[in-house]
């Protein structure tokens, strides 16, 4: 599993430009589809029961 760099402090976040708080963003919205892809695919999370079982 991958770290995850360490959180920037707020003051940090203020001296970006307006560019690299585009690509935060962006970074951000991808991890999180990606996290919701693998929520969605856990039957332990899911309130649809697995394939096969009635």
């Amino acid at each position: 599993m991958k770290k995850a760099p360490p959180k920037p402090s707020d003051e940090e976040l203020h001296q970006l430009s307006l560019e690299q708080l585009v690509e935060i963003i962006k970074a951000l919205q991808g991890e999180v589809a990606r996290l919701k892809e693998i929520i969605s695919k856990d039957s332990k999370t899911s309130s649809k029961a697995p394939d096969g079982v009635t």
